[in-house]
């Protein structure tokens, strides 16, 4: 189908990434959903940044900034935690290492009265950052700090779990085809369309793109309903179209961590990217916040929280 790029109710599109033809996608009848993604992460999660205050895995904005800071600085523990989360765990920061910002995104509720002099109760968001430190940046840690993980299974089984949660969307989710030479979503059709894989110099480019088309698709009126999706006339370049574009950017680069993607190849592309979207909203802090919950919505709802870890009371970023 022809390409549009002056609306939003035209088809969503990506630069395309880089493949190999190692690996030839196949979509397969989807298990239980639930099952097969959880099957397919099982493996993967203790890979994703973690947090030693509590165990958990971070998510939405912090998951993408410390995967990605972790991979261009080679650090082979998924463990962070600040300083005195480090000392507390008899570890001790080497001189001069550099900290990554976190942020903590919470609700708190506040008693206030409305115009007919009741009171009611209203949740007031906030938001606190933090210095986070990797597990190697410090010594003297306990070994399963330190120790980097196995890799789960070999690079074509990790791209095999790639394929599995993308089948178990799209086997629910909007019409998927291959063929072209561009990768783009159209809201009108709910159908997303990319190159073959072969087209592609890598496969990590091939399902970084998918994930990329794959979030958009999330936004449609019978999913998600976001406006960058559903809404009509917003042009090319204007910011509700920037922030949905920076929305699947992070999306993409959350999933590709979730399925143990290696990231390296795909970072300079995505980091490009997101700076060029981030351009158009002339660097709102809070609009990359709320396009980073924005993606982790979509992440959550292409592979389900509930088969990646338990939902914390309160989310990181989220």
């Amino acid at each position: 189908p022809p390409m549009t790029e002056g609306a939003h109710h035209g088809p969503h599109h990506r630069p395309q990434g880089r493949c190999t033809g190692r690996h030839r996608p196949h979509h397969r009848p989807a298990r239980s959903r639930h099952d097969s993604v959880a099957a397919s992460v099982d493996g993967h999660r203790r890979q994703l940044p973690r947090s030693m205050a509590t165990g958990k895995t971070y998510r939405g904005v912090n998951l993408l900034l410390l995967g990605i800071y972790a991979d261009l600085a080679g650090y082979s523990s998924p463990w962070w935690g600040t300083y005195k989360q480090i000392s507390a765990q008899g570890g001790q920061v080497r001189k001069g290492e550099k900290a990554v910002t976190v942020v903590l995104y919470s609700t708190f509720d506040k008693d206030e009265v409305n115009s007919s002099g009741e009171t009611v109760t209203k949740s007031v968001p906030f938001l606190r950052s933090f210095a986070v430190f990797n597990a190697c940046q410090a010594d003297s840690l306990p070994a399963k700090f330190t120790e980097a993980p196995a890799l789960p299974g070999t690079e074509l089984e990790r791209l095999d779990h790639a394929e599995t949660i993308a089948a178990a969307y799209i086997a629910e989710g909007p019409s998927f085809s291959h063929g072209g030479d561009r990768a783009y979503y159209t809201p009108a059709t709910d159908s997303v369309r990319i190159p073959a894989l072969e087209s592609f110099t890598s496969a990590e480019g091939y399902y970084s793109t998918l994930f990329h088309e794959l979030t958009h698709s999330t936004g449609h009126t019978s999913r998600l309903d976001r406006e960058g999706v559903r809404g009509e006339g917003h042009a090319f370049g204007s910011t509700t179209y920037a922030a949905e574009e920076l929305v699947a950017e992070m999306g993409a680069a959350m999933l590709c961590a979730i399925v143990g993607i290696e990231q390296t190849e795909t970072i300079p592309a995505s980091a490009a990217y997101i700076a060029n979207w981030l351009t158009a909203l002339r660097n709102d802090k809070k609009l990359i916040l709320t396009a980073s919950k924005l993606a982790q919505r979509a992440v959550d709802l292409i592979a389900p929280p509930e088969a990646l870890t338990a939902k914390s009371t309160e989310e990181l970023a989220a």
